[in-house]
């Protein structure tokens, strides 16, 4: 499995974290985790794509003091995704 398909995992509330990182996924397709609104952290390679919205609505994924989305590559540095990514356009 290279790619996590459009919507694939949205509106699952109980989903609170990710780690992509040890998988082939190389693109998490447009509003894949859109509506997570438990999802905390993410991490993945540093090299994996992802699409419009593919964490819109994810309210706690955003932390308040940095104001960054705790999206990490297996380094523990940010992913800076486009805001389009987050539904923040």
């Amino acid at each position: 499995l290279e790619v996590l398909g459009d919507g694939a995992f949205s509106n699952c509330t109980g989903i609170t974290f990710v780690n992509t990182s040890n998988s082939k996924i190389t693109t998490l397709s447009k509003n894949v985790f859109s509506g997570c609104t438990a999802l905390e952290k993410v991490i993945a390679k540093s090299s994996t794509t992802a699409e419009i919205f593919a964490f819109k609505g994810c309210e706690n994924l955003k932390d308040s003091k940095t104001n960054k989305y705790n999206v990490f590559d297996v380094d523990g540095n940010y992913i800076d995704y486009s805001p389009d990514v987050y539904g923040d356009n």
